[in-house]
């Protein structure tokens, strides 16, 4: 019998972590509609099915839209989990993403002052609970437990019509990401305590991990070597050898701090257009390409279509470019209604050739200019046209002073990185030294016990995010290191469940025997259908083991 698996006591059958009950930390959406008991009065029992099949419809679209499912549904309302079954890193932006997004479409489809009027109010909550299946034959129900959940549905009950309400715990994994307003301490029914609620208002300007205003910056160790590199080939794209990068780690290894020193390091003598994929974006053409183009027309921060027009009608024609003809092209990209309107009868094959060649010209123009550096990161989110974007600008990278710097993850392979003007850097674990001098940025020397840094260093296993997020909890005032911290086990939990189930199962198998195991004694323990070769190889490669 395998170590950590549990059987059926009544047929000895393995059963799944979902079916046994399993420890997550997830986010919880309740959603329902207002006064559904008086509208269905009002409107009848078949328009009242109508209206209700509607309201399901466009829910279960938002949040598949953001990775998340509609666990049960309540009569007017649903209870819907984010970072479960699958785990996501970041569940808790997604769920505040998708319940805005239904607002609305709810607006939308039942504008104001048409009738029937229908209004929802949303609660959410993140936090542990436990998963698995309750009950048997067909009365089996797949569900979540824990007053996750419970808080989720008491502050649903307490938004107002048309609200996102969200808990302290959701606020704080949102904060930047989502712009919110405090609605106070709430008392919950059934709870003694008071709960710090916000509500949730619209997007927030924050796009990066490393835009915290609640935390400064650690020190910068250990990356010197990648750094200069990055120098060295910046000073080759702008001799007019233009240069394609790409930055390869596992998460939290310090993908996004290097790219952030490096820019910081160039100053002025560079323009810097960034762009980032989303991981709930990868269906959505343009998500990166769009940033982009807010960069080089001026446009972050803009909303009104107006202002937006005129600025990018101005900066084509700064570039020298035809901005009559060309300016719907980047309107429509942004998400503009004018650029929409404009090429109505044009293909879609037409629409994006013209586009590509648009985003082409205006990238060299502005390397024209003076050197420019366009940062891609989380390139293993891409969407497929912003790939085939960026493989055309590839092509034109050489005698341009561009530089195309990417991040990604282990496993994603870039289609360009094998021509001879681009190059790869990969960032290694910190070594005990470096651990031990990040650590100290964090944690005032001496405020701690040795050998309690010494944990840190061990357990972070050179992962400069794991070392800060540990070091931070040391910080606060724990003396002791219990409790992973959520935003290290939100990622560690996101990387395992991207796995198939039998090199799943098999890591798990493995991290019961301690972090050092050999092969034969792995293999004793094993009772998975596959042999456990492959799979090591497998995981080795995704490097979430080491072989020697």
């Amino acid at each position: 019998m395998a170590a950590g698996q549990r059987f059926c006591q009544e047929c000895g059958t393995r059963l799944t972590a979902q079916e046994a009950g399993e420890n997550k930390v997830i986010t919880a959406i309740f959603c329902d509609i207002v006064g559904s008991t008086s509208l269905a009065e009002q409107i009848g029992a078949e328009e009242m099915h109508e209206l209700l099949d509607r309201f399901f419809q466009l829910a279960g679209h938002e949040l598949a839209r953001y990775g998340g499912t509609i666990n049960k549904y309540l009569g007017d309302g649903f209870l819907a989990l984010v970072g479960a079954p699958v785990a996501r890193e970041d569940h808790a932006r997604r769920a505040v993403l998708a319940a805005l997004d239904l607002q609305e479409r709810i607006a939308a489809e039942w504008p104001d002052g048409a009738e029937p009027r229908v209004r929802a109010r949303i609660g959410i909550n993140t936090g542990s609970v436990v998963l698995g299946q309750l009950g048997a034959g067909a009365e089996v129900d797949f569900t979540a437990i824990g007053d996750t959940t419970n808080v989720a549905a008491r502050l649903e009950s307490l938004a107002a019509p048309g609200a996102v309400l969200i808990s302290a715990a959701t606020e704080q994994a949102v904060r930047g990401y989502i712009a919110c307003e405090a609605a106070g301490d709430l008392d919950l029914r059934g709870r003694a305590e008071t709960v710090n609620a916000f509500v949730a208002v619209c997007r927030g300007a924050r796009r990066s991990p490393l835009e915290r205003s609640d935390r400064r910056l650690s020190r910068f160790v250990g990356r010197g070597r990648q750094l200069t590199a990055l120098m060295e080939l910046a000073d080759e794209a702008r001799n007019l050898r233009g240069q394609v990068v790409g930055v390869v780690a596992e998460p939290g290894m310090g993908k996004s701090r290097l790219v952030a020193t490096f820019l910081e390091s160039l100053g002025d003598s560079a323009q810097v257009r960034e762009g980032r994929c989303l991981s709930f974006g990868s269906a959505i053409p343009f998500v990166p390409i769009a940033d982009l183009v807010r960069a080089q027309t001026g446009l972050v921060g803009i909303t009104d279509p107006g202002e937006v027009m005129t600025r990018l009608h101005e900066r084509l024609g700064q570039l020298g470019l035809r901005p009559d003809e060309q300016v719907p092209y980047l309107a429509n990209l942004i998400g503009l209604r004018a650029g929409a309107d404009a090429l109505r009868d044009r293909s879609p094959e037409a629409i994006r050739d013209a586009t590509f060649e648009t985003l082409l010209a205006a990238c060299i123009a502005e390397a024209g200019e003076a050197l420019t550096v366009y940062v891609i990161e989380d390139l293993h989110w891409i969407d497929p046209v912003s790939q085939d974007f960026l493989a055309a600008l590839v092509e034109r990278v050489q005698g341009q002073r561009i530089m195309l710097l990417c991040t990604y993850r282990p496993g994603y392979q870039a289609p360009w990185m094998q021509l001879s003007y681009a190059t790869q850097l990969a960032l290694p674990r910190l070594g005990a030294d470096e651990s031990r001098e990040l650590v100290e940025s964090v944690v005032a020397a001496g405020a701690v016990a040795d050998e309690v840094v010494d944990t840190v260093v061990a357990r972070a296993d050179g992962n400069p995010f794991f070392i800060e997020e540990l070091s931070h909890a040391l910080a606060g005032g724990a003396q002791e290191l219990g409790v992973v911290p959520a935003t290290v086990h939100d990622v560690l939990l996101a990387r395992i469940d991207g796995l198939d189930e039998e090199p799943r199962r098999l890591l798990r198998t493995a991290a019961v025997l301690g972090r050092e195991f050999t092969r034969p004694v792995l293999a004793e323990v094993w009772d998975g259908v596959s042999a456990i070769d492959p799979l090591l190889d497998e995981l080795a490669r995704r490097e979430f083991i080491y072989l020697e």
